[in-house]
Order: C-alpha cells, then structure tokens, then sequence
C-alpha cells in the first residue's frame, strides 16, 4: 500500500542544517542519501565559483533541489574538513551553491579560483522527518490540506510553523542517531533541549489564517496539546 505524503512541509534541510551545523552530517542516515560521488568538478573562475558538475550524477533526477545540503568532503588537501553549502538550483548534471541561510555570492565560494576535479560530495536529506513532523504540526493546529480554510496556502505565514517544526526534527532525530553516532549522553541532552524548544514555541503559538473562503475558518489557530 502506497500512503500520500504531503507536499506542505514547514521546514528544510538547509533550515535544519543552520539549527545544527556542527551536527547535521552526523544526524542524515546514509539510508537516506540522495547524491553520492567523487568526480566534482568546480571550473576555474575569477573569484572562485559556486557551481559544480559531476559526469556520473544527475542531481534533477535524484531530488537533488532547492533547500538540500550539500557536503564537500574531499580532497582532503582542499577541504581538511566537510564544507557544507545549500543547494540554490540543480539542473541535470550541474548544480548551483550558497552558504546555508544566506544569499547568493555571500561569503567564500567553495570552487577555487584556479577550478578543482575530483571533489568528493554527499547529499543527503531528512526528508521523512520532516514530513513526519510537518504532518504532526498539522495535526496539533487542527490543519488539513484538503479543507478549504486550513490548507497549507490559507496561512499568512508559513514561516509561523517553522521553528516548532525544526526544533521537534532535531529533538526526535538527536534521539534516534544517539546510539549511531558513539555520542550518546550529548545527542541525549541536544534532544531533550530542543523538545523543551518544541513545547515552548508551540504553546506561544497562534496561526494567523487569511479566511478567504465563503464561510471559512476563524482567523487565528492556536494548538491541540494533550499531557
């Protein structure tokens, strides 16, 4: 049996990627990894340059999109350590990068001026724990993305779900990967403070909705919780 998942999601890798950054290759199981290769290529640009192609990969087809991170993991001589980068755009075997929760061109590019082959990549994704977490937060603020009035495109701000939505990713996710990553006692304590992060955004939390349909839901959607 195939089940739906839906499509409004309240948060991002990169979104996830800025909450932790010292963490996040650490919390991606390779399971869920979606490109994987060692034949990057970076042309040489005055500058340095922000795109770069692999022969073997092609990032559309592999969900490669807007909002993925993507790691640069060697060669060691240029990146001693993983580089992380938000995808901006993937197109077949290009792809197009940013510093995570920055604007285009901002910051240092990774490509050297000179160029570089070999560059040794991973992209992975936490896509089922956001999706799970989306779905939950739906659920807690009484949204339905079949009901006109509570669907994903009738809130003002998406953005109002956000913080709730990356704090209970991090918090079940620095659980679950505790006894993978050999870092138990930490990731223990990272995800008990973001569960306490969840409870307190969520309680503080009301949607504003645009009520733009005849006969449609109230203005303001305020939590569902249950002890």
């Amino acid at each position: 049996m195939t089940i739906s998942l839906s499509s409004a999601l309240y948060c991002s890798d990169e979104d996830l990627c800025v909450a932790a950054p010292g963490d996040y290759g650490q919390l991606v199981p390779l399971s869920q990894t979606l490109a994987r290769a060692a034949d990057g290529m970076f042309a040489a640009a005055a500058g340095g340059s922000w795109v770069l192609t692999s022969a073997s990969t092609n990032f559309s087809v592999q969900c490669v999109a807007l909002g993925s991170i993507f790691q640069i993991r060697g060669p060691q001589t240029a990146y001693p350590s993983t580089d992380l980068l938000a995808v901006t755009a993937a197109n077949n075997s290009s792809i197009t990068l940013r510093r995570p929760g920055m604007p285009s061109g901002m910051g240092n590019p990774p490509g050297p001026a000179a160029g570089l082959g070999g560059v040794q990549f991973l992209v992975g994704t936490l896509y089922p724990q956001i999706e799970r977490a989306s779905y939950d937060l739906r659920k807690t603020f009484d949204l339905d993305d079949l009901v006109p009035g509570r669907q994903y495109s009738d809130m003002y701000d998406p953005r109002e779900l956000q913080e709730a939505c990356i704090a209970l990713v991090l918090a079940r996710q620095y659980r679950d990967m505790a006894r993978h990553v050999g870092k138990m006692e930490d990731f223990y304590e990272k995800s008990k403070n973001h569960q306490a992060d969840f409870l307190r955004i969520v309680q503080r939390t009301q949607l504003h909705m645009k009520n733009n349909h005849p006969g449609g839901d109230k203005l303001m959607r305020s939590p569902r919780l249950t002890r």
